[in-house]
């Protein structure tokens, strides 16, 4: 029969095929016409029927034979010789890859992608990969394995990045120093625990994941002005943090189509070092309908709050990147206290599904997102032992159109597409096109 109901399970999960613990439904993985994954329909065991083996010397099989020529197989067939028997072992199969994983805006600052591999059974995996940061304009890469055969799920990692930050004005006994920026590096060490849960029961993919981290960091080759204290050194950061997804999307949907989003971090130093800093992130997404079949509307609110330095003769907080993204249009500024609010309405335009040079590239559809940000940053500057804050506004709405693409097949899935923004605060007030690559 057609199916016609969703069934309560996992989309996450593997099973292709699952009875019912009453026997009368059957639920599979099925692509239909309003694109969702998993049907059911019913059983009727009464109705089947026996299939029976057909004997190879009936006479029409034996016509068949006589007239191409060729004898009948053996019975059995098997291999001409045994198989080796090893021993499972979880490390000697690691380096197995199994996909590439990539990291685009606007779902965080970074550009990256990383390369995973694991052994048969995916319970220790390694991890290699590169990212940019559009925020401080600064490349990193990072070495991770992952072990999974008990719980909670352990990491370690090392990790080398660089990082930019805001410096401000400055007066010394040479003078009043324009502020400016500048540039470090960062070498970390770091371990953490992960505990996901999966609470998935209808349509809705449900799932919590709560983790803990530890690292030390070793700061180092400091562009920062000799007027400035000195900035080398290390922090050793402790982090809790938690992120949960509660959504509906179906195969064709840019977005999902209902639902929620949400993480959350606290960062604080309470192990020594040389530096001494804290940091408070949230961010909320809520996922609405749009007013047509697969168009959706994404609202995003988030905070990143970073302590502001107290005084002029005290230490400098250390800043943390941030993981928020900045307002689309602008160049993005450094800031130890940043908030966002976003507006997004997805809209689907073409499925052509061309196959390009020669399979590499295969176009699948194209897009078109119009989308208003708003971004405030918030510095602490000292001039004279007086203490100056500033709030700057970063308001801009535009216009994306994107092509979503399968590049050299089918190893890499990365939208590319060109954005036009009104940038309404500040200088850079006006309009701007640029090249993307994100979500």
């Amino acid at each position: 029969g057609e199916p016609r109901q969703r069934f309560a399970l996992s989309l996450q999960s593997t099973t292709l095929l699952a009875v019912s613990p009453d026997g009368r439904r059957v639920a599979f993985t099925d692509h239909t016409a309003t694109g969702r994954r998993v049907v059911t329909m019913e059983l009727y065991p009464a109705q089947w029927r026996e299939l029976s083996v057909t004997p190879p010397d009936r006479p029409r099989v034996a016509a068949l034979t006589a007239q191409e020529g060729a004898p009948l197989r053996p019975d059995t067939i098997g291999p001409d010789r045994s198989l080796p028997v090893r021993d499972y072992s979880r490390f000697s199969g690691v380096w197995n890859p199994v996909g590439v994983t990539v990291e685009l805006p606007p779902l965080g600052p970074d550009v990256g992608a990383t390369l995973s591999s694991r052994n048969v059974l995916g319970t220790v995996g390694i991890d290699a990969g590169a990212r940019f940061n559009t925020q401080e304009q600064q490349w990193g890469g990072q070495l991770g394995v992952t072990y999974a055969e008990r719980f909670p799920i352990m990491r370690a990692w090392v990790d080398q990045r660089g990082r930019r930050d805001d410096y401000p004005e400055a007066v010394t006994a040479a003078g009043t120093q324009p502020k400016g920026s500048w540039t470090w590096q960062e070498r970390s060490v770091g371990a953490g625990v992960d505990i996901p849960l999966n609470f998935t029961r209808s349509a809705y993919n449900t799932h919590l994941t709560v983790g803990a981290r530890i690292e030390e960091r070793r700061v180092s080759q400091s562009t920062l002005p000799a007027w400035f204290p000195p900035d080398a050194g290390s922090v050793r950061p402790l982090t809790l943090e938690a992120r949960g997804y509660r959504a509906m999307q179906w195969i064709r949907d840019i977005i999902p189509e209902r639902g929620q989003a949400f993480e959350a971090l606290v960062r604080q130093t309470p192990l020594g070092g040389t530096f001494r800093g804290a940091q408070w992130y949230g961010r909320v997404q809520q996922f609405v309908p749009g007013v047509a079949r697969n168009h959706g509307v994404r609202l995003d609110a988030g905070a990143d709050w970073q302590p502001l330095r107290e005084s002029a003769t005290s230490a400098r907080p250390y800043r943390f990147a941030t993981r928020l993204p900045f307002a689309r249009g602008y160049e993005a500024v450094t800031a130890p206290q940043l908030t966002r609010l976003s507006a997004e309405y997805h809209a689907p335009l073409w499925y052509p599904d061309w196959t390009v040079l020669r399979g590499l590239v295969q176009v699948r559809r194209f897009r078109a997102t119009v989308f208003g940000d708003a971004t405030t940053a918030t510095t602490r500057s000292f001039a004279r032992g007086v203490a100056t804050t500033t709030t700057q506004s970063y308001r801009s709405v535009g216009a994306e159109l994107w092509m979503d693409a399968t590049w050299f097949h089918p190893v890499l899935q990365l939208p590319v597409g060109v954005r036009w923004s009104q940038r309404l605060d500040g200088a850079d007030r006006g309009g701007r096109v640029q090249l993307a690559v994100g979500m």
